[in-house]
């Protein structure tokens, strides 16, 4: 499965923006992201409501899950 269908990347959807963004992640088996709000900076121009990409860092076991480690692009 992991080796198919696996990606480094998940989505969220802002919270709170302005100089740091907060985004609520929901559980994505495909990258191994468990929910929960993470917060970043805001390099990307997200406003409130807006989906945007994650980039998500494993581990060399991936035993417990993947981390999400930054925004990459606003979506949609």
């Amino acid at each position: 499965f992991r080796l198919r269908y696996s990606r480094d990347y998940t989505f969220g959807r802002v919270l709170e923006a302005g100089n740091m963004v907060r985004v609520k992640t929901n559980f994505d088996i495909r990258s191994g992201v468990k929910p929960g709000v993470h917060t970043f900076e805001n390099r990307v121009g997200a406003r409130v409501g807006d989906r945007v990409r994650l980039a998500v860092e494993r581990g060399s076991f991936n035993l417990r899950g993947g981390r999400v480690v930054g925004v990459m692009e606003v979506v949609g």
